[in-house]
């Protein structure tokens, strides 16, 4: 740090000490302003607290869909193997094929989630937020300064015989800070109405289109739930039938093998 910048910090420093003690003036903002800043710092809490909900939703619906996808290749192994009748196998390959689909209709909603509502949620907290923050203290630090060289210029006006160029090049020295902080005060209202913005399109468009999507889709896969149920019942009806043919095999086989062992003992 440079000797100019370790001045600037101490007499805003001082300043701000002087106005806690209530030994220095400080300028008002306008309640309005303060009011746009509160609420600049309650968005950032809840866009924070959403990452971190979208994040864990995201990382839960890759699991879920990971599941999903093991879960029709046991089905689709199962199938293959079947000893069931062919229509019950070939119910199953196509119970199969249409989770599949909507494995491939989940996968594209879960990057499409990713990348409108955790990636645009994450990009605000680390571009607008973090620059609404950086100049929200450039405006903490140029109110200082004003106040500061206001003080000292309200001092000066005290005194009499101050030199005109003196007074002249202080009056300049205060509009400069004057301009400073208004200016960076325009920019913490224009950042703050950028950040409101994005987070408003993030939640009211972004978000809403997803679950309009998703609802779309839970319809679907309410349907190919209820095509499980239907395929279970034909499943089940196919191994009872399997398991009576096997019963009525070892019927018929015991029935022979008694015969054969009454005609044995005839001829003996």
């Amino acid at each position: 740090m440079d000797a100019a910048s370790f001045g600037k910090r101490f007499n805003n420093f001082a300043q701000w000490t002087m106005q806690k003690l209530g030994q220095a003036e400080e300028t008002k903002l306008d309640p309005e302003f303060e009011a746009r800043v509160a609420k600049f710092h309650s968005t950032k809490k809840e866009l924070m607290a959403l990452f971190k909900t979208a994040t864990q939703f995201h990382a839960a619906k890759l699991k879920l869909q990971k599941a999903n996808e093991g879960f029709h290749d046991a089905l689709a192994m199962t199938a293959s193997h079947a000893k069931a009748s062919p229509e019950a196998v070939s119910a199953t390959q196509s119970y199969v094929t249409a989770g599949r689909q909507l494995d491939t209709e989940e996968s594209k909603f879960v990057d499409v989630y990713k990348v409108q509502v955790v990636d645009a949620i994450k990009g605000l907290l680390d571009k607008e937020v973090k620059e609404c923050e950086s100049v929200l203290k450039q405006h903490s630090s140029a109110h200082l300064d004003y106040d500061a060289c206001n003080r000292k210029w309200k001092k000066m006006e005290k005194k009499g015989n101050v030199p005109t160029a003196k007074k002249t090049a202080l009056q300049e020295e205060l509009k400069k800070k004057a301009k400073t902080f208004n200016d960076l005060g325009h920019q913490v209202v224009n950042l703050t109405a950028i950040v409101d913005s994005k987070k408003n399109t993030i939640l009211h468009e972004n978000l809403e289109k997803y679950m309009s999507a998703q609802q779309q889709y839970f319809e679907k896969a309410s349907k190919y739930m209820l095509d499980g149920d239907n395929l279970k019942t034909k499943l089940e009806a196919a191994r009872a039938s399997e398991e009576d043919g096997v019963a009525t095999g070892e019927k018929k086989e015991t029935k022979e093998a008694k015969e054969d062992t009454k005609e044995t003992k005839t001829e003996v």
